[in-house]
């Protein structure tokens, strides 16, 4: 029998500069709706601009 694991928290890298291109800026935004949806906790080295605003934004 295989036992399934699970993820309870993650912690991601992203970048915290302005002006990115929206694709990059869509797939963060995605990224923090999925691992929401899932109940995974998020770390993430603080602040809120770039990818990071985008990430947690949800």
């Amino acid at each position: 029998m295989t036992q399934e694991k699970s993820i309870h928290t993650i912690t991601v890298f992203s970048g915290s500069a302005d002006h990115l291109h929206p694709d990059y800026v869509e797939a963060a935004a995605e990224l923090g709706r999925l691992l929401a949806r899932r109940g995974v906790r998020l770390g993430y080295g603080g602040g809120r601009a770039g990818l990071r605003l985008s990430l947690i934004n949800i």
